[in-house]
């Protein structure tokens, strides 16, 4: 009993004092990934590792959901693009989990933002818009990343919603994320874990029966957005003072891929069309107001129905390096045409 009673103590102390944020920012992210599906372990090392990285080479970090971590062929084909358009190398960072919020994102350009030079690539969906309260009241009490934002904390006052309290030790501050992934020791025998970022080709395609029932959710999913648009696009205005405030970063704006069939089911619902037709009102005014550039590049990288694996998610290679090109031409485009207004 007093031997296991110290064991769990040795092992609590070595808790509180190795796991720090330099710690998960050197190692292999897969170190702490659970299996390759874990993308906010991924996402949480992957942001600390910027944080402590160089930031003289240009850069391009994308920060959404999976939509976008499904849409990007890889980072080194992305990277690749750039280089051949630009003529210079960049680093291509795909800071991506399934489901992130715009909060979550926040938190990540909060903790990048003073080491990215380059582009930072924020999506948006009226999916994200119509977010309500209540989900980011459930984010700060039981975050999915373990990272420190003042962002975050904010976002969370201006909301009303009461912080946990804070101790000023990294594993303390994030007993939940680590507590939640037990399983991550066995990396330490058996190697890192790989990420995944193509998760989709795993997953089962989307049943004829399902999409008959796809309409209830897609419009659910949009049903808040009258209520909650404002002071979601709040949050994204705050987000990209941040990004513009430290310097050497141009903000994109880049609308979530969607299956154009699940597109149509939801302007074939007059309920859901006048909350998308009001989306496509306020993103046009937002992007007018901030002189921010917006992508919406799903029809010019012509994507089809048959390419995805569900309603937002596709599944075709072929189909991501479309999209991906796509995308490499108006960032280099943009890169380009600020390098040259800089030199005028």
């Amino acid at each position: 009993m007093v031997g296991a009673l110290l064991v769990a103590t040795v092992l609590f102390v070595c808790c509180l004092t190795l796991l720090t944020p330099d710690l998960l920012g050197a190692a292999d992210c897969g170190y702490f990934m659970v299996n390759w599906r874990d993308d906010y372990a991924y996402l949480t090392s992957a942001v600390l590792h910027i944080t402590r990285g160089d930031s003289s080479k240009q850069m391009i970090a994308v920060i959404g959901a999976s939509a976008s971590r499904e849409s990007i062929a890889t980072g080194d084909y992305f990277a690749g693009l750039m280089e051949e358009k630009l003529g210079q190398p960049f680093n291509v960072h795909q800071l991506t989990a399934g489901g992130l919020t715009h909060w979550e994102a926040a938190a990540v350009a909060d903790c990048i933002a003073e080491h990215v030079r380059g582009v930072v690539v924020l999506e948006v969906s009226p999916g994200k818009m119509a977010l309500p309260i209540r989900m980011f009241e459930g984010l700060v009490r039981q975050p999915r990343l373990a990272l420190d934002s003042k962002a975050f904390d904010d976002e969370a006052r201006l909301a009303g919603i009461k912080l946990p309290r804070r101790t000023g030790n990294f594993f303390l501050d994030h007993h939940g994320f680590f507590s939640a992934r037990p399983a991550a020791v066995l990396n330490l025998l058996r190697g890192p874990v790989v990420p995944d970022f193509h998760q989709a080709e795993t997953w089962r395609p989307i049943s004829e029966e399902e999409w008959l029932k796809a309409e209830e959710a897609l419009r659910q999913r949009i049903e808040g957005y009258a209520e909650n648009s404002q002071r979601n696009f709040q949050v994204v205005e705050r987000t990209i003072a941040q990004l513009r405030e430290a310097g050497g970063i141009h903000v994109v704006l880049l609308e979530a891929v969607q299956n154009p069939r699940a597109d149509q089911i939801m302007r074939d619902s007059p309920e859901s069309r006048k909350s998308l037709e009001a989306y496509e009102r306020d993103i046009r005014a937002f992007v007018k107001a901030w002189n921010v550039p917006y992508l919406n590049i799903n029809a010019e990288a012509q994507l089809v129905p048959s390419e995805f694996i569900d309603t937002s998610h596709l599944r075709d290679a072929k189909a991501a390096e479309r999209y991906t090109r796509v995308l490499a031409s108006h960032l280099a485009s943009l890169i380009s045409s600020e390098q040259t207004d800089q030199e005028g």
